[in-house]
């Protein structure tokens, strides 16, 4: 060659730098282009879809009863402490809670609207719940101890609001109820009454435990225990011993509860509920990780005749209550 010899080495050099280079910025393509397919949320099992965190960091969540991934960034509303927020898909509306500890956030329930509404709108809901466990709930309806439940029931109450869709079913299927809906939230009842369709003038702004026992003896039909703290546990005053002896003497002859819970909490309930000589049946909520107690004073029948409709009882068989 006519180059010197000691210029050589300095073009092995460059050739070598310039190979480094080329190479290292494939990789970063390569890397950019899979970051970019990559899912937004780690596969969880089905069970765990429903009240449980799916995220941490970015505030996404799995919708449980339509697998769509959502982001509070997206929220329609935010409470003014930004722990709370509905998150629209559609004409689902979805109550999302964000733990600031973490700065992960999870679904806590959700509405479908008769039509999509505008994002300052309210909803008006349809009276059919999304997600199993409340229709496992609805199903345990079928244990009310009345010639027909839905003119039986005078008086319902729920402890826990969320997005209100079981509510939602009570009013449109049990004309006579007088139904109260009872959570300690302040900013879950604004979500609720402003953009899920839940009427302010059934909710109460109370601690759910001190509402029932201020309630009169044996006036309450039908008690809905939906309330979970943040951790989504039972609140402590539920897992009480004396807690069910309270709730046996609110409930009207042939009453029930129906309470939504957490394995976790599930052998402390059977416990208290025994040790208050009551009944109990246990069903779950498919494709959900949720159990579904029915409790009463009395035995708990299914009556003969079906008076609830075809799909309450397609909801109850898939609840599959038993003997605990």
């Amino acid at each position: 060659s006519d180059l010197p010899m000691s210029v050589c080495p300095n073009l092995l050099v460059l050739a070598i730098s310039t190979a480094l280079t080329t190479l290292a910025m494939r990789t970063m393509q390569f890397l950019v282009a899979l970051l970019a397919t990559a899912p937004v949320a780690s596969a969880v099992r089905p069970e765990q879809l429903s009240n449980v965190e799916l995220m941490p960091g970015p505030c996404r969540f799995m919708e449980a009863s339509t697998g769509h991934t959502l982001d509070m960034a997206s929220a329609i509303f935010t409470s003014a402490s930004g722990h709370r927020a509905v998150v629209q898909d559609g004409n689902l509306r979805v109550i999302a809670f964000f733990n600031p500890a973490d700065g992960s956030c999870h679904e806590q329930s959700c509405v479908r609207c008769a039509a999509t509404p505008r994002a300052h709108e309210n909803c008006q809901p349809l009276p059919r719940p999304e997600l199993s466990c409340l229709r496992s709930m609805i199903g345990a309806i079928r244990f009310v101890q009345g010639c027909n439940a839905t003119d039986w029931i005078m008086r319902a109450v729920s402890i826990g609001l969320g997005a209100g869709s079981l509510d939602a079913w009570v009013r449109a299927n049990v004309p006579k109820v007088d139904q109260t809906i009872v959570d300690i939230d302040a900013e879950v009842i604004q979500a609720a009454t402003q953009y899920l369709g839940v009427p302010s003038s059934m909710v109460v702004r109370s601690d759910g435990c001190a509402y029932i026992q201020q309630q009169p003896s044996h006036s309450i039909d039908v008690l809905f225990l939906d309330a979970f703290l943040d951790n989504n546990s039972w609140p402590q005053c539920f897992l009480a011993p004396d807690f069910m002896e309270t709730l046996k003497g609110k409930l009207s002859p042939g009453g029930i509860a129906v309470a939504n819970v957490w394995e976790e909490n599930a052998q402390r309930i059977q416990r208290n509920v025994h040790d208050a000589s009551m009944h109990m049946k246990r069903g779950i909520s498919p494709g959900l990780g949720n159990l579904i107690y029915v409790i009463s004073a009395g035995e708990l029948h299914v009556p003969s005749e079906d008076l609830l409709g075809e799909e309450v009882l397609g909801w109850f068989n898939e609840a599959q209550f038993q003997d605990v």
